[in-house]
């Protein structure tokens, strides 16, 4: 087996595991009376939820390292690689150190930079101008995320009074562009598929809208929890932005994985994550986005392939 077709399934498990669990059923057990089937349920949870966190953090880290081994070096990305390689560096760091003042701007500065030259790369090679709007609107809900965390490490920084300006016009923008992404997406790479991929797809959406419908308020904590969103636009976008988000996945799980392991890595790092490893979801992501553009499904011979006509393509592309 290669080591990629091997390796990205035991990413995303890690991570919607890390999302659904740790993040959401946990979370939500909040408000669910205790018995002590309940407890015994949640502490189970929590306890694997805990271990899931711990191996997507390390899975993630070393996706970032194959990633700029096997993809940016050969490829000529030189720049790229070493900008993704300083973020990792940081991480590491800063998980004994606290990432206060200058140390914390460059290092959002840095993630700033990786998701331009990633998503200029990945739209550079878009056959459709459908594609590269579908790149385009997650790489917009990226940056104005990690805008709205570095405006104010900025104003400390750099001791300006605040409150820093727009930072509540860049959040809800981001937010805006994350549910757009869904319909994207869909229009890119998930028109064409059967009706029972429609049906199973709006199991999801049913779940959302009756939680909002029942209780609207534990709808929205649970939304802040789990994805970072706020549901400031109408519900009814949220919904369907999640059944073709669904519809996407699904059509695309047999012949286009990439596509469809993107927007669960998407999914499962939320709207603007405070930790580095979800951050480090989209970063892998938007790789996959990039690797999609291939036409390469978990069955090729990816490794000899992949590598020998992406030196070839991309290595006249200056980043």
């Amino acid at each position: 087996m290669k080591f990629s077709m091997f390796f990205l399934p035991w990413l995303v498990t890690a991570a919607l595991f890390d999302w659904l669990v740790v993040r959401t059923f946990t979370r939500l057990a909040i408000f669910m009376p205790k018995s002590p089937l309940v407890n015994s349920i949640y502490q189970a949870l929590t306890v694997a939820g805990n271990l899931a966190s711990t191996i997507s953090a390390l899975l993630v880290m070393a996706a970032l390292l194959w990633i700029i081994w096997r993809f940016f070096r050969p490829a000529g990305f030189h720049l790229m690689a070493m900008t993704w390689m300083s973020l990792l560096a940081l991480s590491l760091i800063f998980l004994v150190l606290q990432p206060v003042g200058l140390s914390a701007l460059i290092y959002h500065a840095l993630f700033f930079l990786a998701v331009i030259m990633a998503a200029r790369v990945a739209m550079n090679k878009c056959i459709s101008s459908a594609e590269k709007v579908a790149i385009l609107f997650p790489v917009l809900a990226l940056l104005c995320g990690r805008f709205y965390q570095l405006a104010p490490i900025l104003y400390e920084t750099l001791a300006w009074p605040g409150p820093a300006i727009f930072t509540g016009i860049l959040f809800n923008a981001g937010e805006l562009f994350v549910v757009l992404s869904g319909f994207t997406l869909w229009w890119a790479f998930g028109r064409q598929t059967s009706l029972n991929i429609w049906i199973v797809a709006m199991l999801p959406m049913i779940a959302f809208i009756g939680l909002r419908l029942v209780n609207p308020s534990m709808a929205g904590i649970l939304s802040i929890w789990s994805t970072g969103m706020t549901l400031f636009l109408p519900w009814p976008l949220y919904a369907l932005s999640l059944w073709l988000a669904g519809v996407t996945i699904l059509a695309n799980f047999q012949q286009r994985k990439f596509v469809a392991v993107a927007i669960l890595l998407f999914a499962a790092g939320g709207y603007a994550p405070q930790l580095s490893t979800q951050a480090f979801f989209g970063l892998v992501a938007l790789w996959c986005l990039m690797a999609a553009e291939y036409r390469f499904a978990f069955n090729s011979r990816l490794d000899e392939d992949f590598n020998r006509q992406v030196s070839s393509s991309l290595r006249n592309l200056p980043v």
